[in-house]
């Protein structure tokens, strides 16, 4: 029997520059990536893996230090096990590289930029492969690749987009590939089977709040030309991301505990949240996000609360009652513009309301 880990997209070196953590945060994110690739390959020294296929983006280019990757290379070392790779779009082989730079041990086999195959003695095996020397293809390097010999198990590790047929990101038509008995996809970062061995790994740990579910890797096992694969959840945390429906009858006593309730303690203290809280308030409510925090934020590792909900409130009846007053006026001058954006319809109640209280207070 074979056994072989696939993963892929593990980005160690990402600084979360565009993400909304603190400083804090983003740098123990950016540990826990590295931390979970070296348990991935203590995965496959302890758990009786013959090889790993990393198939690209192993870290990022523009921010990785030569430190970090300096230890990858001692882990690949210690690992003693064979381990296939190619490069992607966030760490090519270009000329001025960390790459050029490295030495890896025998058991790191890294593709050149050119198609071609490595036949893997001990398992009558050949794995075809080309790394990425730039940042973007429209074309497809691997559009006529076809196993040579089919007496022999053929694996495919490519770096691309199989869902867009126009893309910058490497084209991929996956009707080509019949003839592998497996497929190691990288560049999505979302886990996925598009046939029973074609696979993407998605990335081993989720990078952002699009990249909800569980993370990990494809574990594959070919036995006398039987195939199995599964993937294996692996990542340390999750994003998840949540919706609560606000009614009119709720108080912030009760939208606080709705946001309590969301989740098991475990995964609250586990994993990182964005709640949008939707649905329709009571006139008046003051939905103070950064209130809401403060008393929420103890329970949760990480959490982000959107306030996406409209106050229950009848416009046009209001405008109709107070037609020759400047609280009617005010409607009609916002009705001119567009509502439906969430910004101007928030800053059009809160001068509505503004605009109530003081008439109440002529009473």
């Amino acid at each position: 029997m074979i056994r072989f880990i696939h993963l892929s997209d593990v980005h160690i070196g990402l600084g979360f520059q565009s993400a909304s953590f603190s400083e804090s945060l983003a740098s123990k994110r950016a540990f826990e990536i590295k931390q979970t690739f070296f348990r991935a390959l203590h995965y496959a020294k302890n758990e009786d893996i013959d090889f790993v296929i990393i198939s690209g983006d192993l870290f990022e280019h523009e921010q990785v230090k030569k430190q970090e990757l300096e230890e990858i290379v001692k882990m690949f070392k210690e690992t003693n096990k064979d381990i296939f790779m190619i490069t992607g779009n966030h760490d090519p082989l270009k000329n001025q590289s960390f790459w050029h730079e490295l030495e890896f041990s025998k058991n790191v086999h890294i593709f050149d930029q050119e198609l071609s195959s490595f036949y893997f003695k001990k398992y009558n095996l050949d794995i075809y492969a080309h790394s990425w020397s730039k940042y973007y293809y429209q074309d497809n390097p691997l559009s006529n690749v076809t196993p040579k010999n089919k007496e022999r198990l053929n694996i495919l590790i490519a770096h691309g987009d199989a869902y867009t047929k126009k893309t910058n990101y490497l084209p991929i038509d996956i009707n080509q590939f019949q003839e592998f008995d497996y497929v190691a996809l990288g560049h999505i970062h979302k886990h996925d089977f598009l046939k029973q061995n074609i696979a993407y790994a998605g990335s081993l740990e989720p990078l952002s709040f699009k990249e909800s579910g569980a993370h990990g890797f494809v574990e594959v096992a070919f036995d006398n030309k039987t195939f199995q694969a599964k993937f294996v959840p692996f990542s340390k945390r999750e994003f998840e991301v949540h919706k609560i429906k606000v009614t009119p009858e709720d108080t912030l006593f009760t939208i606080t505990e709705k946001i309590i309730l969301i989740a098991p303690q475990h995964r609250k203290d586990q994993n990182l949240f964005r709640v949008s809280l939707i649905g329709t308030t009571k006139l008046g409510l003051n939905l103070n996000i950064k209130d809401l925090l403060h008393q929420i934020t103890s329970e949760f590792f990480y959490i982000e609360l959107l306030d996406e909900t409209k106050i229950d409130i009848n416009v046009e009846a209001i405008k109709k009652q107070y037609n020759d007053h400047i609280i009617g006026k005010y409607i009609e001058k916002f009705q001119q513009l567009d509502l439906s954006d969430s910004t101007t319809y928030r800053a059009f109640i809160i001068g509505l309301e503004a605009l109530l209280k003081q008439k109440e207070g002529d009473l």
